[in-house]
């Protein structure tokens, strides 16, 4: 199943802060250090593991690790996200989720009442536990275009207008991934991975008055704990298999990397919370300013 959570970006930095819940199935001291970010893993080698958006006033840098307003090509002292687009005005070093939640005590293994949780966003630079599961598309790439994925289409009526669903765009600018936690090699200091799937859209225009000076995110999540195809009955066919192939990956992580089987059916989240983290330089990196002051100009 997924929960899906709505919160928009601005450009002077007051991006929003979040909270849901999801069922079975100098400047280098501002901010993390990103030097060693991964590689992209496989699939369209034609989109890409960056991709900035810049359709309006706003100029934010995404990529497929679950980071908002990053600075492009992993660099581990520059910003991500400046306003207005074209100045050197950098209002947002990083950002990006951050998700705890419970695991219940009957959920019959090792885990079961554990408290679990995953750093897309980390802002101490050791413990980034995001790891791409698609490239990053822009409908601005005439390349992602033409190899939109079957995601990336609007299908959802519980989030968008019912005259909008089928579209794989309805912005000026759409950009969409799919990003897990469940990478049993991104531990840095948990004992096991959350087991869920972020996807990801991003949205600019710059109309009617004031959006250009907004961008939007839409967020779903799913839980892949489940092994079993079976679970994931109630998820769009379009894209179920999809989902339930990674919960398959989880799976094989688990006992993989750290030897522990979890069930088919996998197991409920419980207590899910969601923190949208963000890390403000305005101004002065050092200071950590986190909002401008226009009569002061």
């Amino acid at each position: 199943m997924n929960s899906r959570l709505f919160t928009r970006g601005l450009a002077a930095g007051a991006l929003l802060a979040l909270l849901g819940a999801v069922g079975a199935a100098d400047a280098a001291a501002a901010g993390p250090d990103r030097s060693a970010r991964r590689a992209r893993q496989g699939f369209n080698l034609k989109a890409a593991v960056d991709v900035l958006i810049s359709a309006n006033r706003v100029s934010c840098n995404i990529n497929n690790l679950g980071e908002i307003c990053v600075a492009a090509a992993g660099s581990p002292v520059g910003g991500g996200g400046f306003w207005p687009k074209g100045t050197p005005d950098q209002y947002i070093f990083n950002s990006g989720l951050q998700l705890a939640g419970t695991i219940p005590a009957d959920a019959g293994f090792e885990w079961a009442g554990d408290t679990v949780g995953a750093f897309f966003m980390d802002a101490r630079g050791d413990q980034q536990q995001g790891d791409g599961v698609t490239l990053t598309y822009n409908s601005l790439d005439p390349n992602d275009v033409a190899s939109w994925p079957q995601g990336a289409v609007i299908r959802d009526a519980d989030i968008y207008n019912s005259v909008l669903l089928g579209r794989n765009t309805i912005s000026q600018q759409d950009v969409w991934v799919r990003t897990w936690d469940g990478n049993a090699s991104l531990l840095s200091g948990r004992t096991h991975p959350m087991g869920i799937l972020v996807e990801e859209r991003g949205l600019a225009w710059n109309f009617p008055s004031g959006n250009e000076d907004i961008i939007y995110f839409v967020y779903t999540f799913y839980n892949v704990s489940a092994s079993d195809p079976a679970v994931y009955a109630n998820i769009d066919p379009a894209i179920r298999d999809e989902v339930a192939a990674v919960g398959v990956d989880f799976a094989n992580e688990a006992s993989s990397k750290l030897g522990v089987t979890v069930p088919p059916g996998g197991y409920r989240i419980e207590n899910l919370y969601a923190a949208f983290y963000m890390d403000p330089d305005v101004g002065s990196a050092g200071a950590n300013y986190s909002t401008a002051i226009l009569p002061f100009d």
